[in-house]
Parts: structure tokens; sequence; C-alpha cells
């Protein structure tokens, strides 16, 4: 199960019963934090697209290289090809 799925899964099912003692309270905050940090942690799918794109732009010279060969690089990229 992602991150994300079980962080909104614990939130919906912990509202639902909201503990009122001090102990479990703390216990359900615990688990969220764990939740949201592995949703913090997990890398967002289009990071490696957006390095990449970034890359291509280092070192393409913009007075002198031709755009296209630029412009057909970040279609690779997005498209999901290996550049």
């Amino acid at each position: 199960m992602s991150a994300e799925i079980e962080a909104r899964r614990l939130l919906a099912t912990s509202l639902i019963d909201l503990p009122y003692d001090a102990e479990t309270l703390m216990a359900v905050i615990i688990e969220y934090r764990t939740a949201l940090q592995a949703l913090l942690d997990e890398p967002h799918p289009a990071a490696g697209q957006l390095a990449a794109i970034r890359a291509i732009f280092e070192v393409f010279d913009w007075p002198t290289d031709d755009r296209q060969y630029a412009l057909e690089g970040i279609e690779q990229i997005v498209k999901g090809g290996a550049r």
C-alpha cells in the first residue's frame, strides 16, 4: 500500500473513533507522524523526469545549438524514454 493511501486511511479511520485519553491520542499522533513521514520520503514519480530535463537545459547552448534537438530530448523524457 502506498504511503499516501495509508496516511489517508489512518486519518479517515481515526477521525471516526477519536480517542479521548492522552495515551491513546499520543499513539495515534505517532502513527500519523510515521505515515506522513513515509509519504514525504516517497519520491515523486516526476522528480526523475524533471532532473533529466534540467540536465538538458544545463548543457544546451541556446545561442548556437539546435533548439529542436533540446525539444526532442525533452519530449523523449516526458514520454518515458531514457535519455
